[in-house]
């Protein structure tokens, strides 16, 4: 399992203290040490995409996010970042780290998830979809084989996902798309925790000229600004970041 966010606005200087959160989190998860795991890290990777006036930085690595160093992290945007656990007989490395990244003639598309999809129902609600990788990927395949707009997209791949049984207890999935003629941005996040767990939750905070959806325990970091409002985020509804 995973360690995410997703952020729009204008970050200050809090957009370092963000990106600390999910480090220290990613190193030693304490909700994972609340819950006694016999691992505590989310030590398979890291990756971040950051949007800003219809330009595009996007990076994937292999290495640990807390055996990195601090990237430069844009003062307004939209910041999607994630921490990577791999699930057991997933492949590693940086080409499978997240964000992950699809286009048509239409959109450029980027999400990162956190949890478990069965990627033989994936293939068997679209066989085209079926390939070497992971279930994150796939899922994102998934999405772009339907019409419409991104949001659309999204609700009808989930749709069909909870009525054939792709998501396990936990799916939780950020998605940002950029749509190439207008240059709008959609930002999306939707949270199936079936098994109600606080490790499983998402969080929408408000900060000081930003919003975003954090996975819960980097709320729990001692970089993570303090004085933020959040609330947690419904389940098995696809919400808009403003």
């Amino acid at each position: 399992m995973c360690r995410m966010f997703l952020c729009h606005g204008n970050f200050g200087e809090d957009a370092g203290r963000l990106f600390l959160a999910l480090s220290e989190t990613a190193k030693n998860d304490p909700l994972l040490v609340k819950a006694g795991s016999t691992w505590t890290s989310h030590s398979d990777g890291w990756g971040m995409a950051m949007l800003s006036d219809g330009s595009i930085r996007f990076e994937k690595h292999s290495r640990p996010v807390y055996e990195d160093s601090v990237p430069t992290i844009i003062s307004s945007g939209t910041v999607l970042a994630h921490a990577r656990k791999a699930s057991p007989g997933e492949p590693l490395g940086n080409a499978f780290s997240h964000p992950f990244y699809a286009e048509d003639e239409r959109y450029i598309v980027l999400l990162a998830h956190n949890g478990s999809l069965d990627k033989h129902r994936i293939a068997n609600c679209d066989p085209k979809c079926y390939d070497r990788n992971t279930d994150s990927g796939l899922f994102l395949s998934y999405i772009m084989t339907f019409p419409g707009t991104v949001k659309e997209r999204f609700e009808r791949a989930i749709f069909e996902s909870l009525k054939n049984g792709v998501f396990g207890k936990l799916t939780n999935l950020l998605v940002v798309a950029l749509d190439k003629f207008t240059m709008i941005e959609e930002r999306l996040y939707f949270s199936h925790n079936a098994s109600r767990s606080e490790y499983g939750d998402l969080y929408l905070v408000n900060g000081r000229g930003w919003t975003g959806v954090f996975s819960s325990s980097i709320l729990m970091s001692a970089h993570f600004p303090a004085y933020v409002s959040k609330s947690k985020v419904e389940n098995d509804t696809v919400m808009d970041l403003p």
